[in-house]
């Protein structure tokens, strides 16, 4: 009897350290987050962003008709999308960190570190009746959204506040000019 306890006892831990390592896998912290958003070459060799250990995640590539790549959760569903996505939304002078997730989990623990920094969130108007807040940090907002439509109902996005670092500009040409008096 002991040893059946026992076996059981085995069996349901070592499925809650799967899923907990599913969940894990799911999140990024809002360090992690901020890496990614100050990373100068993220968008320019994304396949090799240390940011986000391969262990975890699995570049995907570019998103068709968008200069955005994603990356999705190595922890596998069942049947259906992966249970996380990082997308790195372009836009005009860096680009927004984007988490997509089925774990509301992730929204906790980033929303505990922002609070923990004492950074007060801002109600954010939400279509469709989803709730979102916005955090406005020292280098970024962070938006966290819930009960979202579709896939993922749990969505943050990191917006970096600073441009992201951009090459320098080509060196003016030297062209005679004529002076005139």
């Amino acid at each position: 009897m002991v040893s059946a306890f026992s076996g059981s006892l085995l069996m349901v831990l070592g499925c809650w350290g799967s899923l907990a390592s599913v969940a894990r896998a799911q999140c990024l912290s809002l360090d992690q987050m901020v890496s990614v958003g100050a990373a100068p070459t993220a968008l320019a060799q994304p396949q090799d962003l240390a940011e986000l250990p391969v262990n975890e995640w699995v570049f995907k590539g570019g998103i068709p008709r968008s200069h955005d790549v994603y990356w999705a959760s190595a922890a596998t569903a069942a049947s259906g999308p992966p249970p996380a996505t990082v997308t790195l939304r372009t836009q005009q002078r860096n680009f927004d960190v984007v988490l997509k997730t089925t774990q509301g989990a992730c929204i906790r623990q980033v929303s505990g570190e922002l609070k923990a920094l004492k950074i007060k969130p801002i109600n954010v108007t939400c279509p469709n009746g989803c709730e979102a807040q916005r955090y406005d940090g020292p280098d970024y907002q962070a938006t966290l959204y819930s009960k979202m439509k579709g896939e993922y109902p749990f969505v943050i996005v990191l917006h970096p506040l600073r441009q992201a670092p951009q090459a320098p500009p080509p060196a003016a040409k030297a062209t005679p000019t004529e002076l005139r008096p």
